[in-house]
Formats: C-alpha cells, sequence, structure tokens
C-alpha cells in the first residue's frame, strides 16, 4: 500500500509539475509575442516620423 500512495504522490507532483512549466512556457510565449508586436509598433512609428523628417 506504501508503494502505491508513493506513486500517487509522484504522478501529482508530476502533474503539477507539467502544469506549471505549461502555464510558464505559455507566459513566455505571450510576453514574447507582445515585445514582438511592440517592437514592430516602435519601429513602424520610427519609419513614418523618419519619412516625414526626411521629406
Amino acid at each position: 500500500m506504501d508503494v502505491g500512495g508513493k506513486a500517487m504522490k509522484m504522478y501529482l507532483a508530476y502533474i503539477c509539475l507539467v502544469s506549471l512549466l505549461t502555464i510558464l512556457l505559455l507566459a513566455i510565449s505571450n510576453m514574447y509575442v507582445a515585445f514582438s508586436v511592440y517592437a514592430w509598433l516602435i519601429t513602424l512609428g520610427c519609419n513614418l516620423t523618419g519619412g516625414l523628417e526626411n521629406e
């Protein structure tokens, strides 16, 4: 019975670890997407203002 309980605890710990990693991965990917969009907007804004200044 003790071995079964140990396996169950390890299984639960594994599930918790996987869910935490998944949440972390989603957070990182969301940050990456937001950052890339932000950088793209900055680049676009710089190009527009630079183009206006050049003319």
